[in-house]
């Protein structure tokens, strides 16, 4: 994916509270309205971050106090084919932290993430956890 010129990027880097997602979503919307993408479609992509975010602040620092830091950063681009598609990565300096055997209600953030991209990479480090979404083409 290449960068399209004159296209803005998106950089936030928030305490990871339960404040958090609740300050990306906004902010991700206006960005993404500003790029053209289709009001249903970027539904999608809010709640793929939306779900990233909040992974990061139920398990990421879990017990950590204060608690680290999430960064959502976004960039559009043009596949080869001409449309457009939003890169955004989600970062923390956490511990990634294993989903429990049962894990009740809870556990499909993961599932609903690759549901409303085309893409979504988790690499985790022991220097924290980056998810890396990119949506459908518009």
């Amino acid at each position: 994916m290449r960068t399209a010129p004159g296209r803005p990027s998106l950089h936030l880097t928030l305490p990871a509270t339960s404040q958090a997602p609740l300050s990306v979503r906004p902010a991700l919307r206006e960005w993404l309205a500003e790029l053209g993408m289709p009001r249903e479609q970027s539904y999608d992509t809010v709640l793929a971050v939306n779900e990233a975010v909040s992974n990061v602040v139920d398990h990421a620092y879990r017990d950590a106090s204060p608690p680290g830091e999430v960064t959502v950063s976004a960039l559009s681009g043009t596949p080869r084919n001409g449309r457009g598609r939003v890169r955004v990565t989600i970062s923390d300096s956490g511990r990634w932290r294993q989903a429990a055997p049962d894990p009740g209600n809870r556990g499909h953030g993961l599932k609903v993430i690759k549901s409303c991209t085309d893409t979504a990479e988790i690499e985790s480090t022991d220097s924290g956890t980056q998810v890396s979404l990119i949506s459908k083409t518009f």
